[in-house]
């Protein structure tokens, strides 16, 4: 898989797959470990984080219910605790991934109030009539791929995608910014041609994506960046003790009633005459139009139904499918989104791409964009998801691993730009159960616009 230009690795998605291979039922549980059970360094961690989010809203009340054991290819034994939050001590809600081991991030991902991944990868096994014993492992794939595996090695089921492609240890880089009120855009990158083999590594199958996960994920900056880490969260704990204003803030753009739930195209479907979906890129960015839209009176981004209905919030019923899905289609167009074994796939360099849409309805803009090879290559990466989340109050484009999100959350502990995080709608989701807090090391491409 080799196209011109300085990057090829790609955003990749569509609908989730699970698959049963046959397998007998099992009797199974999904309890995760109770406390007790749990490493006393992982329940300190997680203490120390909710000590941290003390007086939030997101975390206000909340206690551990337990944890689940996760498994990575690349490290051995158990790679990561998720550690279940609760608020009534029965029903999880919440949770955060902490590493086992000195490979990852102290703390890697977490939720404030959403299912645990390990949960939902058992409910794919059970939807295919697979019920997985007590030797089963779930094993995480970066932030947006999780996988149930039994005793013997075999596949059962994937909560996610799996990635097409995996990024070796490259330095190519590259970034552009561009505002319509001075009528300038700009795009630089490094001149560097992404090798198939050389710079990264294509993924065809499950196996293959074990056999090439580690070499990929577990990088030496991400180990270097691990161990600068390690004790973050206690450090800032101690130094809250003493400065109470050093605490975590939280900035939302999210409501139930203020966003745009729009979902991805099937192959063949209506406006969509390829033999792949749409792509996640190019549903996250018509969600962030959508949002414009329903928020900030820009009633020609989305147009009129047929029904008369103005800026649908959902595209569940065929007059919003023929109000929304050709200009999803549209930039999917733009982007350069390619077939690939079903899915919409987006080289991470085109993904900004989106912004066209804006100017070609009619509307003044202004952006700014930055994308680099792997998580953490730029603090730009960081401060963009500030300007347009925290600063502005509107949603940003993000990509993580190979998958593209809506940033509509954003946190960052004290004034600590190195300590930022995103709350993200996964364009390869149908709704917002899968959102997930992801720390600016892991982005790939991160855009803010401002549409006028």
């Amino acid at each position: 898989m080799q196209h011109a230009g300085p990057w090829r690795s790609i955003l990749r998605c569509f609908a989730i797959v699970v698959l049963g291979y046959g397998l007998t039922a099992f009797g199974a549980t999904r309890k995760p470990m109770a406390p007790n059970e749990v490493p006393q360094e992982i329940l300190q961690r997680a203490s120390e984080f909710l000590e941290l989010n003390r007086g939030t809203t997101e975390f206000e009340g909340k206690k551990i219910l337990g944890a689940q054991p996760i498994y990575a290819y690349g490290v051995k034994g158990i790679a990561y605790y998720e550690v279940w939050l609760t608020v009534d001590g029965q029903t999880p809600r919440g949770w955060m991934l902490l590493s086992a081991t000195d490979m990852d991030y102290a703390l890697v991902n977490f939720s404030h109030d959403g299912t645990p991944y390990s949960q939902k990868v058992m409910d794919r096994a059970e939807q295919a009539g697979v019920r997985p014993n007590h030797a089963a492992r779930v094993y995480r794939f970066g932030v947006s791929f999780f996988s149930l595996e039994d005793g013997k090695g075999n596949f059962l089921a994937s909560f996610g995608q799996l990635p097409e492609t995996l990024l070796k240890n490259t330095d190519a880089s590259g970034s552009g910014n561009g505002d319509s009120t001075r009528g300038v855009l700009s795009e630089t990158g490094a001149d560097q041609k992404l090798v198939e083999g050389v710079h990264f590594d294509r993924v065809r199958n499950y196996d293959e994506l074990r056999r090439l996960f580690p070499a990929s994920y577990f990088s030496e900056q991400r180990k270097q960046t691990a161990l600068k880490s390690q004790g973050w969260i206690a450090q800032a704990l101690q130094h809250k003790s003493y400065q109470p204003l050093n605490q975590y803030n939280y900035r939302w753009i999210y409501n139930d009633w203020n966003q745009a739930y729009y979902t991805q195209i099937p192959a063949f479907t209506g406006w969509n005459n390829t033999a792949c979906w749409s792509g996640c890129s190019n549903n996250a960015w018509m969600n962030i139009y959508g949002w414009w839209d329903l928020n900030m009176g820009k009633a020609g981004l989305v147009p009129t139904t047929s029904t008369g209905e103005a800026s649908p919030a959902y595209r569940n019923t065929v007059p919003r499918q023929n109000s929304v899905d050709p200009n999803m289609m549209w930039i999917r167009n733009v982007s350069f989104t390619y077939c690939s074994n079903g899915a919409g796939a987006t080289n991470v360099s085109d993904v900004y791409r989106g912004f066209q849409y804006a100017s070609a309805k009619g509307y003044g803009y202004n952006y700014w964009y930055q994308w680099c090879n792997s998580g953490g290559c730029n603090v730009n990466l960081a401060d963009i998801v500030t300007d347009g989340i925290a600063n502005n109050g509107t949603p940003v484009h993000v990509g993580a691993f190979s998958h593209a999100y809506v940033g509509w959350g954003w946190a960052q502990f004290d004034t600590n730009t190195d300590w930022t995080w995103v709350y993200g709608y996964p364009g390869w989701s149908e709704n917002h159960n899968d959102d997930v807090w992801i720390w600016w090391h892991d982005f790939v491409a991160s855009t803010r616009m401002f549409v006028y």
